[in-house]
């Protein structure tokens, strides 16, 4: 079957400001320096809810798993802004669907954000429908270290889990709109992402009126020009954006473009590498030691403070070398 934007019913946001299409906001690029750049931010992925409590990142914005909290009873108080993931990629990747509908999310997330508190909440992801092949099809992804890793498929084509993530994103506005709901761009090629953004102009969506606007399933392309290039379109067309699980490979390629980005990567980079100096013993936050790193707050923020040095470094390069290379008539 054969799926046509044009077919697909949609569900309005009653709650926006403005509407208009995707080509209807003039670009305000201007060559790019340190001084005219957009502050970058970096969210540091969390596993473990305790942390958000601890004193050390309360300047480190971080960014945690629903799956994480989903069966918390007890609340630590977040030292520094958080975001909430919603968990969609292990999601799709275990049962090749949402089992959660809108309403139960909504009603997680409210106990999530009554818990921890509003104050330093930054966003919260939708149930978007990530558009990577393997994540449509199914099939099985043998990591060059650990197990193999099994997705079940959704059977759905693109534009439909395209579809599903801004309807969902506008069912979730309408039963929720205290909550800081952040819109996700979804799609796989280039043209993908201006076709989901239609699809949000379409539903009454104004992308362009949002305080941050997620972009998806980039994950395994962060490395690349490609990648690069989508960030660089998006960011001349007016739009602060979020880039979903982007390390140091796509920051330093991207950092001009982005508003901010995440990475949960320590854990693994860690987890196939000897511990820090001492950690083996235990110490402050180990009562007994570690074999790795894997589950270490330290780790992780050394981890963040090399992948900043090295982004800005490169970007400083960049700008050394080749001044213009951001100037939009480029």
């Amino acid at each position: 079957m054969t799926f046509d934007a044009a077919q697909l019913p949609l569900f309005v946001d009653d709650h926006a400001q403005s509407g208009g299409g995707v080509g209807d906001h003039a670009s305000t690029g201007e060559a790019f320096t340190l001084e005219t750049a957009r502050p970058f931010t970096f969210l540091l992925g969390l596993h473990k809810a305790k942390w958000l409590g601890d004193e050390s990142l309360a300047e480190v914005p971080v960014l945690i798993s629903r799956n994480t909290l989903a069966r918390r009873r007890k609340w630590p108080r977040p030292q520094g802004p958080y975001a909430i993931d919603s968990g969609g990629f292990t999601e799709l990747q275990m049962h090749g669907r949402w089992r959660l509908t809108a309403a139960q999310y909504v009603a997680e997330i409210r106990r999530i954000v009554a818990g921890l508190g509003r104050a330093k909440l930054l966003w919260v992801a939708p149930q978007d429908w990530m558009c990577e092949p393997i994540v449509r099809r199914g099939g099985v992804v043998v990591p060059r270290r650990g197990k193999p890793i099994h997705f079940k498929g959704t059977g759905l084509p693109l534009l439909l889990h395209q579809w599903k993530t801004v309807q969902n994103f506008v069912e979730l506005r309408r039963l929720a709109p205290e909550i800081p709901w952040m819109p996700v761009l979804q799609g796989w090629d280039t043209d993908d992402y201006f076709a989901c953004a239609e699809l949000y102009a379409r539903a009454g969506v104004d992308l362009f009126a949002e305080p941050i606007v997620g972009v998806g399933s980039v994950c395994r392309k962060q490395n690349t020009l490609e990648a690069a290039r989508l960030f660089e379109q998006l960011y001349y067309m007016g739009l602060r954006l979020h880039a979903f699980g982007l390390k140091m490979d796509g920051i330093g390629r991207a950092v001009t473009s982005l508003a901010s980005s995440d990475s949960l990567a320590w854990s693994l980079h860690a987890a196939h590498r000897p511990p820090l100096p001492g950690h083996q013993l235990p110490g402050p936050g180990r009562p007994k030691g570690h074999k790795s790193c894997a589950n270490c707050l330290e780790y992780a923020l050394r981890w963040r403070s090399e992948l900043l040095y090295d982004a800005f470094t490169a970007l400083h390069h960049l700008l050394v070398t080749d001044p213009w290379a951001f100037d939009e008539a480029a």
